[in-house]
C-alpha cells in the first residue's frame, strides 16, 4: 500500500530516530512542508515511533485541507 502512486508516506521522527529505522518510499516533514503545494491530489499517511506525534500532525494537516490518516501504532 506505501508503495501505490497516490498514497504518500511521511516520517515525523527525529534524526537519531531516523537511525534506527525508516521506510523507504517515505519522506521526511521537513521536506513535505517546503513541497506540501504538490501534495494535494495525495492520501497522506503520517507516521512516528508509536503514533503520538504524527497524530497531532495528521490532525493539522487534514485542518490545511490535505487528505491525511496517522499510523495509530506507529512503526514500531
Amino acid at each position: 500500500m506505501m508503495n501505490a502512486p497516490n498514497i504518500l508516506s511521511v516520517d515525523v521522527r527525529t534524526p537519531k530516530e531516523l537511525n534506527v529505522s525508516i521506510i523507504s518510499v517515505a519522506i521526511y516533514n521537513e521536506y513535505f512542508e517546503h513541497n506540501s503545494a504538490s501534495y494535494l491530489s495525495k492520501r497522506i499517511i503520517v507516521y512516528c515511533t508509536i503514533g503520538y506525534r504524527s497524530g497531532y500532525y495528521a490532525a493539522e494537516l487534514r485542518q490545511k485541507g490535505f487528505d491525511t490518516y496517522n499510523l495509530s501504532e506507529g512503526i514500531r
